[in-house]
């Protein structure tokens, strides 16, 4: 479940929902989770260099004090390596 909503407002071409919105890249749900947090989180590779590209910033925290690269780390299918270097 995702308390925040934005697995919900994430379809599955991303790049086609955030080609003309930076704004997206900075959106923070109620416990300070980022798009880029959920990307990373689910493994989306491509949607975290898409939110870089964006302005995505890696080092915000959420209300728990985790980054994007945590959620990278500590992903839902066993964490990301691609996406850990691609943060750091």
């Amino acid at each position: 479940m995702d308390p925040d909503g934005l697995a919900e407002a994430y379809p599955a071409d991303v790049n086609a929902l955030m080609a003309n919105s930076a704004a997206y890249a900075q959106i923070v749900g109620v416990t300070g989770r980022t798009p880029l947090m959920v990307a990373a989180a689910e493994g989306h590779v491509e949607a975290c260099r898409c939110l870089l590209d964006l302005g995505a910033d890696p080092e915000r925290l959420d209300s728990a004090g985790r980054r994007a690269v945590d959620y990278a780390k500590n992903g839902l299918y066993g964490g990301n390596g691609q996406i850990v270097r691609l943060l750091v």
